[in-house]
């Protein structure tokens, strides 16, 4: 999570503080939250590539209040890293019962 490195010591204890009560499990603050996100009742969750990889501000979308360049340049050219990805993606959606059924 890009923003997560240029909070101050005390602002990323706090959140670590928040990650604890909330019981987050991951490696890293944007893998946290994404399971976060997953775990939600909500009907649906977009998580960016950049933050299920934990990218740093090279891959940024976009800087809130910019417009141009940088903005919306990022693009996945990794797809091996993708591929790789996948069965740990698979199982992320499985256990926050995310995955439908399929009809065999």
């Amino acid at each position: 999570m890009m923003w997560h490195g240029n909070q101050t010591r005390r602002e990323r204890t706090r959140l670590n503080r928040i990650y604890r009560q909330l019981q987050l499990r991951g490696s890293t603050p944007a893998q946290k939250l994404c399971r976060y996100c997953l775990e939600s009742d909500a009907a649906w969750a977009i998580l960016p590539l950049q933050d299920l990889w934990s990218l740093d501000t090279d891959a940024r979308i976009n800087a809130p209040g910019t417009c141009g360049n940088p903005n919306w340049q990022w693009r996945m050219t990794d797809f091996a890293r993708l591929e790789a990805m996948l069965p740990r993606l698979h199982h992320l959606l499985k256990v926050t019962h995310r995955l439908r059924e399929q009809k065999r």
